[in-house]
């Protein structure tokens, strides 16, 4: 690495470099948001039915999350600049094009799956490219950037609404499409600084913490008894597994990461993820979620349209959801901290809060100031428990096998918000209600909550650990007791 290089990291560039992932992830999962505004739009416009129309927009808000195992590989094989940059030029053409499709289907072929790719493709590269440019504070700017997502929450619904009321929809994605080519020139400011000439090895830099054992002595050595290809190439990266747990902790939580210190390690030969059958009652669960979520998402502004109440109003509510989703992230993920907590048992509470007020929402939410106040509930229970979702799957896989456990959940939890909306739209179409459609949601929430309370049953949590605060870190790991 040159000298210039080197002053790039956690100063000069870096900053800039934040910036535009900061923007990135404002635009990108507030564009992902806004599916629900849309889909009344374009249930008025092509009169075609709910569930064929759901298609629309659930292919593209769940492709922010299934591209996101692409967008790793264009990221590695290339630069998080190559794929932010083809994210965002997919992301605008798609857009741009859809302003002009007089047909649902080709409105799917290029809303939903052009404009949904480079969605997922600018997301996932926005993230990993900030820890690769910050290593001393790197939790505290993934953080930092994550926050964004809030911001875009808030800030979307509220700009959409307002085009679509002063605006045709067409005009409105063709701004829209003009908005996400910026991301296109956040992207070119993220020069790749970690060149490997003989690979394509993210070298994610790490000093050392002082409090750690000697790298020679026994007791502090890493587990890294992998024969995969890619460990293998992440052997050769300083500190690997700290590595990927902060790019993976910060991907999924605002904030709250735990730091963890690996200082007692009984070495078993670990189990393949398709065999953890843990990890597939969590990925399971994931995928009831994020379709409840993705259900209630985009059939709630239809269904709150039903009571009379204004779009703006409907806007309003949904943009209200951003700051309480922040907030929330932040308390739920510092509690996190206390070494008394039990990780599952909170994250469980979460979604079973959440389930009751979808299930009383058809009840309860027929004014402008209860569907507000539904929003605001849902982002502080449902989007906060999202902060404890890394350390379940370090209880489920370890922390070796934390990377490629991300990249499954992912591809679960965005099968989840593609599937269940439309099947919800056809709910309406047979029922008439989109009562039905929240209630749909509300099972699918309650059951999610009892799958995932299996894990222990099954004895899924194989490495039980323990979290200290940062003055006593420590990651206790005991295989022996678990089930083979």
């Amino acid at each position: 690495m040159t000298s210039r290089q080197s002053r790039d990291i956690d100063g000069g560039w870096a900053w800039v470099v934040l910036l535009a992932a900061y923007v990135n992830l404002l635009i990108g999962p507030g564009l992902a948001y806004v599916g629900g505004i849309f889909q009344a739009v374009f249930l008025e416009q092509f009169k075609e039915s709910v569930a064929l129309t759901s298609w629309v927009t659930s292919l593209f808000a769940s492709l922010l999350q299934l591209a996101g195992p692409v967008s790793s590989v264009l990221s590695s094989q290339v630069s998080c600049r190559a794929s932010v940059i083809t994210g965002a030029t997919l992301l605008a053409a798609g857009l741009a094009i859809s302003s002009f499709v007089n047909s649902l289907l080709l409105l799917l072929i290029f809303m939903g799956i052009v404009s949904g790719i480079g969605l997922g493709l600018t997301y996932s590269a926005s993230i990993v490219v900030v820890n690769l440019f910050f290593v001393k504070r790197r939790t505290f700017v993934t953080g930092l950037a994550l926050s964004a997502t809030g911001a875009g929450i808030l800030i979307l619904p509220l700009v959409c609404r307002h085009l679509l009321d002063a605006l045709s929809w067409r005009e409105t994605l063709a701004i829209l499409a003009g908005l996400s080519l910026q991301m296109a020139v956040c992207g070119a400011v993220m020069f790749p600084v970690h060149e490997h000439n003989k690979g394509f090895c993210f070298k994610l830099f790490r000093k050392r913490d002082k409090r750690l054992p000697d790298a020679d002595s026994e007791k502090g050595k890493m587990f890294t008894q992998n024969d995969s290809p890619q460990t293998k190439r992440a052997a050769t990266c300083e500190d690997q597994h700290l590595a990927a747990k902060d790019l993976v902790n910060s991907t999924i939580s605002i904030s709250g990461s735990v730091n963890f210190e690996m200082s007692k390690i009984k070495i078993h030969e670990p189990k393949p993820l398709y065999a953890n059958i843990g990890f597939l009652i969590l990925c399971f669960s994931l995928f009831l979620n994020n379709s409840s979520i993705g259900i209630f998402l985009i059939h709630f502004p239809s269904f709150a349209k039903t009571f009379g109440v204004t779009e703006s109003e409907v806007a309003f509510a949904m943009a209200m959801n951003g700051p309480a989703l922040t907030i929330s992230r932040v308390l739920i993920g510092a509690m996190g901290n206390d070494s008394k907590t039990d990780p599952l048992s909170i994250f469980v509470g979460l979604i079973l809060t959440s389930a009751v007020i979808i299930m009383l929402t058809p009840v309860l939410a027929t004014t402008a100031t209860t569907q507000t106040l539904v929003m605001v509930l849902m982002g502080l229970y449902s989007g906060g428990s999202y902060s404890f979702l890394t350390v379940l799957t370090i209880e489920c896989v370890g922390l070796d096998k934390l990377a490629a456990a991300f990249g499954w959940e992912m591809i679960a939890a965005g099968t989840g918000y593609l599937v269940a909306p439309p099947i919800a739209g056809w709910i309406v179409d047979s029922t008439g209600s989109y009562a039905n459609s929240i209630y749909l949601s509300g099972v699918l929430l309650f059951v999610a909550v009892l799958v995932i309370m299996m894990i222990p049953v099954c004895g899924g949590r194989r490495h039980q650990h323990s979290l200290h605060h940062p003055d006593d870190t420590t990651l206790e790991v005991d295989q022996e007791d678990s089930p083979t």
